[in-house]
């Protein structure tokens, strides 16, 4: 290995045999002068010296050497690399000579043309740095209005079940109902799992429990009746060996959910007072009680 301070000269690497001290650089550091197999010279510090022995012989960039380039001495007459058409090498600049499609001309070096630093004449950075910092793009004014709305229920969503500042963490956080991991970290898997909302009038619901987490499995879009039938304070009633909602069952017997609460208010038995009949006087028009009842 080549180590600061030794003498080198006369030592191989590869393809290349040093000749002796070239001279220092600014750091101190010595520089030693190369002769490659064809007859060309080259400049190194111990430490690319190093990295040679490392690795294939490869040409050194002369005109006469026949090894194999690097891609950093081959020939990219020609190519592409995103809007630029390389057109020649420009040797005493060690650069190269780009089209754009814009029509300009450019220089890159191959290193910055390799990497994909260079892409353009410099008329394509706005978009390349716009593309470069956008995820979903569901918060941009020119985003669907139903993308838009479905990323701010992701956000409240977090918000109510994360922030302690919120207004609703109370009834979300503070129950310890989470957000699950997949949705947390990505707006994409959660659009992929819930999709969008059938109408501006859904809501995002857990369904079937209401206790449970954020999750797939647990999440339905729901109207704001189905919702509201869904809350923890929503009285439900066992009749016939299923547990419905109080409102469900008294459209199921054609009945008005006040009347139900109210037989049940009075001691009603649950059976009763979905079974017992309405009667009508059409004088008054008047929807009372069964007086059988």
């Amino acid at each position: 290995m080549a180590r600061p301070g030794r003498d080198l000269t006369g030592v191989r690497f590869r393809n290349y045999v040093v000749i002796g001290a070239s001279r220092r650089d600014y750091r101190g550091r010595t520089r030693w002068n190369v002769r490659c197999d064809c007859g060309h010279h080259r400049e190194y510090d111990p430490r690319d010296l190093a990295k040679l022995a490392q690795r294939e012989a490869f040409s050194c960039g002369g005109p006469n050497c026949t090894l194999p380039g690097t891609p950093w001495f081959a020939d990219h007459t020609g190519k592409r690399f995103g809007w630029l058409t390389v057109v020649r090498f420009l040797k005493e600049m060690k650069r190269w000579e780009c089209r754009c499609d814009c029509g300009a001309t450019t220089r890159a070096s191959a290193s910055n043309l390799l990497r994909g630093h260079a892409k353009s004449c410099g008329c394509k950075k706005g978009e390349m740095i716009g593309v470069a910092h956008t995820t979903h793009g569901a918060t941009r004014e020119a985003a669907d209005p139903k993308m838009r709305r479905l990323f701010n229920i992701w956000s409240g969503v977090k918000a109510r079940c994360n922030n302690r500042n919120n207004r609703r963490y109370a009834d979300y956080g503070g129950r310890g109902i989470r957000v699950c991991a997949r949705w947390m970290k990505s707006f994409e898997l959660f659009f992929a799992d819930v999709g969008l909302p059938p109408s501006e009038r859904h809501q995002l619901d857990r369904f079937p429990n209401n206790n449970g987490d954020y999750e797939p499995g647990n999440i339905r879009w729901a109207s704001a009746s189905e919702n509201g039938l869904n809350k923890r304070n929503t009285r439900r009633l066992k009749f016939r060996g299923k547990s419905q909602p109080l409102a469900v069952w008294a459209k199921l017997f054609a009945l008005s959910p006040d009347l139900v609460r109210a037989r049940l208010k009075n001691g009603w038995s649950v059976s009763r007072a979905l079974t017992t009949p309405l009667r009508a006087f059409s004088r008054c028009k008047v929807w009372v009680c069964h007086p059988c009842a």
